[in-house]
């Protein structure tokens, strides 16, 4: 005989909606992990330093972190509740939360860039306005590490909430199967999948979406 076709079948509800926003702080924690390892190659390099690189990837994971961590419409948990992912460490939180406010989300942080303003003057000559502007990255390889290892333990924190979740969520539709399988099936979404196998404690895949690989650029 056989088998029956496997399926899937969307699900909704808070505790859906409670491990969707888990997972996303999973993805930003992650990105912030792999983004700081990067950014340790390219600073343990001879080579002239890449501004554009060092400066974005910096950016990307202080934004990534933060991201994990600021309200927004996947964030559903209490705010309570998600501080317990990283309550054995405040002050590195702290610390995280502060270079983001003030270094990359916003312009708070004077030590970060210094713009200077003079005038290029010659006595019988017409004076010129001179600017100078020096972005200043005094962040070496132990800060980044510290970036790296404080967002993958609390990552960890996390992944276990994300266990704990899942299976209580599978036990209920054990219990109570028939309701949950009026969900709209999404079996095509899981076939054929093509992405790299996906980090985190459910598995899967990953994919990025682009406007090319959605069918053409935006006009």
């Amino acid at each position: 005989m056989t088998p029956a076709p496997v399926r899937f079948l969307r699900l909704s509800g808070k505790q859906i909606a409670d491990l969707q926003d888990l997972y996303s702080r999973y993805h930003d924690l992650t990105f912030t992990v792999h983004a700081g390892q990067r950014l340790l190659a390219l600073l343990a390099t001879d080579a002239p330093v890449d501004y554009i690189a060092v400066r974005s990837l910096w950016s990307a994971i202080v934004v990534a972190y933060g991201r994990a961590f600021v309200s927004g419409r996947l964030r559903t948990l209490r705010v309570k509740e998600a501080n317990r992912f990283y309550r054995r460490w405040p002050r590195d939180h702290q610390a995280m939360m502060a270079m983001r406010h003030e270094q990359v989300a916003h312009a708070g942080d004077d030590t970060a860039e210094r713009i200077l303003i003079a005038a290029e003057y010659r006595a019988g000559d017409p004076a010129r306005i001179a600017v100078s502007d020096t972005v200043i990255f005094a962040h070496d390889s132990s800060q980044v590490e510290f970036i790296i290892n404080h967002a993958g333990r609390v990552r960890d924190e996390v992944a276990e909430a994300i266990k704990v979740r899942s299976t209580a969520l599978g036990h209920d539709f054990l219990r109570d199967a028939e309701r949950f399988l009026t969900g709209e099936d999404v079996t095509s979404a899981f076939e054929g999948a093509s992405g790299p196998q996906a980090e985190g404690p459910l598995g899967g895949h990953f994919s990025l979406s682009t406007p090319a690989n959605r069918g053409g650029a935006p006009e």
